[in-house]
């Protein structure tokens, strides 16, 4: 009798454990997308960094060219080498920044005055603030002040070239994201029977999460497309401005 019980029990325990898993029912899980979603962040977020990077190179280049002519209208007069100056500064300024032809001399006397722009009008301008010594250390001062915008110029100038190639690769890869997603939303889709309500609703939520980031992207990337010929015309107009103050400097 009581192995009669014992068996009776097992019996209901084995059809109580079959019940619950044949009642269980384990559908497709919601996708892990915060890898997906972390990289869509820090791709955003250079972009972002790009733009601000920009604004801040114009404004320091706009502020040195500021700075340059901040001066007394004496500064600029006799004894100091003012002719020779203005040549030496067009001629800095319209000079190559990877240029190694310079011949040695002149070289030595870029060194001498401090500056990367190695051209010939600067021995000129070097041999007459040493007859000025006066304003030899004021002359220094600002033919590499001169010297910094270019440097600044062709930075910027550098940068703005890098752009559209930028833009034009992280385009492509905002394409393959979302080729991708497509193809996830149709196969979520097509297996929609085989989830349970709850986890269908979750990965759908997911889904639409990972497509507002990779909306967000493109508008990042416009965003900088747009900037592009505004920047451009930013530094030209700050060079141009430039080259018109330097060509009036001294005039009274």
């Amino acid at each position: 009798m009581r192995l009669g019980r014992s068996i009776a029990a097992a019996l209901l325990a084995g059809a109580a454990v079959l019940t619950g898993c044949w009642g269980v029912r384990e559908g497709p899980q919601p996708p892990d997308l915060n890898g997906q979603n972390s990289e869509v962040e820090q791709t955003i977020a250079r972009l972002q960094r790009i733009e601000e990077t920009m604004a801040e190179e114009l404004q320091a280049l706009r502020e040195a060219q500021r700075s340059f002519f901040d001066e007394q209208r004496g500064a600029w007069a006799p004894p100091f080498p003012l002719d020779a100056f203005k040549h030496t500064a067009m001629s800095c300024l319209n000079a190559p920044v990877a240029d190694d032809q310079a011949a040695p001399e002149v070289n030595e006397t870029a060194t001498k005055l401090g500056i990367t722009c190695a051209v010939p009008a600067a021995q000129v301008l070097d041999a007459q603030l040493d007859e000025a010594h006066t304003v030899r250390a004021f002359g220094v001062t600002k033919i590499r002040q001169i010297d910094e915008v270019r440097t600044a110029r062709a930075k910027i100038q550098g940068r703005l070239r890098q752009l559209p190639s930028i833009a034009r690769r992280t385009r492509n890869y905002l394409a393959s994201r979302r080729a991708e997603l497509r193809q996830t939303e149709a196969e979520t889709e097509r297996r929609r029977a085989d989830y349970l309500r709850k986890d269908y609703e979750e990965t759908m939520r997911r889904l639409r999460g990972y497509r507002d980031r990779l909306d967000a992207l493109d508008d990042a990337i416009g965003e900088v497309e747009q900037s592009i010929p505004r920047w451009s015309r930013e530094v030209g107009d700050a060079v141009d401005a430039l080259y018109k103050d330097l060509s009036r400097l001294g005039r009274a």
